[in-house]
């Protein structure tokens, strides 16, 4: 894992929402991980995490702020569909947000 964090601390001490996007009932569909508390984050440790939870993106949520960032393993994203569909499902579900 890049970014000084070859054990993986930095996203076993996150939460991290794993979520599947453009599923079909309970089979196919692509793996997100959704960060929503991203207030003690650097653009250095999200790329952290998303090297190591290897999904194809993962989004971060700064909900007070409604922005998000994208990341793949390898570097970050200035837009991307399947993330913001799959946060935009989550937040509505488990915050209210819509």
């Amino acid at each position: 894992m890049r970014g000084g964090d070859p054990a993986g601390t930095l996203a076993s001490m996150t939460t991290v929402h794993v979520v599947r996007v453009f599923t079909r009932g309970d089979r196919g569909g692509n793996h997100l991980g959704i960060v929503t508390s991203v207030d003690d984050l650097t653009r250095s440790s999200m790329q952290a995490i998303a090297t190591g939870l290897a999904y194809s993106e993962t989004i971060f949520v700064d909900i007070p702020d409604r922005t998000a960032r994208i990341f793949t393993p390898a570097e970050e994203l200035p837009f991307a569909g399947h993330p913001l569909v799959g946060a935009a499902a989550h937040l509505a579900e488990h915050h209210g947000l819509a």
